[in-house]
């Protein structure tokens, strides 16, 4: 949400990357919708060991995105980067 915000800024940004913004959060949010309203028929289609599958990697893809900014916090307090 803070990224949307300051790609929005009207003093930083002009009205044209602010509508591409603007476009590409909406496609975004679009193809979400689809994903949540399609979830029953994903749900069937890959059964329950792919529903697994697919929560522990995403699981996995999360911790390690948590674990690279832990890193590179740490990194810029003792000013290594």
């Amino acid at each position: 949400m803070l990224t949307v915000v300051l790609l929005t800024d009207n003093n930083v940004r002009s009205i044209g990357e602010q509508a591409l913004t603007t476009g590409l959060l909406a496609l975004c949010l679009t193809i979400i919708f689809c994903i949540l309203a399609l979830s029953g028929l994903i749900f069937r289609l890959i059964g329950r060991p792919g529903v697994e599958i697919l929560s522990r990697v995403s699981g996995l893809i999360l911790a390690s995105i948590g674990v690279n900014g832990i890193i590179l916090a740490i990194k810029m307090s003792f000013g290594t980067t």
